[in-house]
């Protein structure tokens, strides 16, 4: 199975939500560049180990521009979280995603050391073995 977070990469950039390398990434933030969005892989919320790659977990960071407004960065982030809540069945890079599930809302984590806001949200995600 592939990284959740290479996965939702590519559904966010065909989806016209991002460009990969440009204002969107993957486990770490581009180099270069202030506003962008990242997604992390971060796990799973099932304790049983061949259970976690089915039933994943992730998160999206989306970060700013310097001094920029908050409520920019925070709709970017909205826009993201509304668009996969009503997906259903999904096939991404191959691989069977029946649905999202938010585990928490976009919620502001502050700033970062250049002056840059940062939200976050996590969630949950069913994918079936092809």
């Amino acid at each position: 199975m592939n990284a959740v977070s290479f996965d939702i990469m590519t559904l966010l950039s065909n989806n016209t939500l991002g460009t990969i390398g440009t204002d969107l990434g993957a486990m770490a933030w581009l180099e270069g560049v202030d506003e962008q969005v990242i997604i992390i892989d971060t796990g799973s919320i099932d304790r049983d180990l061949a259970l976690q790659s089915e039933q994943p977990t992730f998160q999206i960071l989306a970060r700013g521009e310097k001094n920029d407004d908050l409520k920019v960065t925070h709709d970017k982030l909205r826009a993201i979280h509304e668009f996969l809540l009503p997906l259903s069945t999904t096939v991404i890079n191959g691989e069977d995603y029946l649905s999202f599930f938010p585990i928490s809302i976009p919620t502001g984590v502050g700033r970062d050391k250049n002056d840059r806001a940062v939200f976050t949200a996590n969630y949950s995600t069913f994918r079936n073995p092809l």
